[in-house]
C-alpha cells in the first residue's frame, strides 16, 4: 500500500525559467487527500491545471513534458517529481 502525504505548508520561490530565461515564481501547496500532484498555469488568461498523470506524458526528450488534450504544456518537471516521489522515503 502506499501511503498519501501532502506538505505541511505552502513555499515559494522565483527564479529564471530554464528554457524561457524569464522570471519565474514556483509555489508548492498542501493539498486535500486524493488530489495527487497537480501543477497550475496561472501565465495563461485563464488558469488550467495539468495533473501529473502517465496518459498527460508527451516528451521525454532532454525533459519530461505533460500535455492536456486542450494542448496546454507543462514542461521540465522530472526534478521537482522526483524530488516529491522521495520526499517521504527515509
Amino acid at each position: 500500500m502506499i501511503l498519501q502525504r501532502t506538505l505541511k505548508q505552502a513555499i515559494s520561490a522565483t527564479g529564471v525559467g530554464l528554457h524561457s530565461g524569464e522570471r519565474v515564481k514556483l509555489s508548492l501547496l498542501p493539498a486535500p487527500p486524493d488530489t495527487g500532484i497537480v501543477f497550475r498555469r496561472t501565465d495563461l488568461p485563464e488558469p488550467v491545471d495539468v495533473k501529473a498523470e502517465p496518459m498527460l506524458v508527451n516528451d521525454t526528450r532532454l525533459s519530461s513534458t505533460l500535455v492536456t488534450d486542450t494542448g496546454v504544456r507543462v514542461g521540465t518537471i522530472e526534478h521537482l517529481m522526483s524530488a516529491l516521489g522521495r520526499a517521504g522515503y527515509r
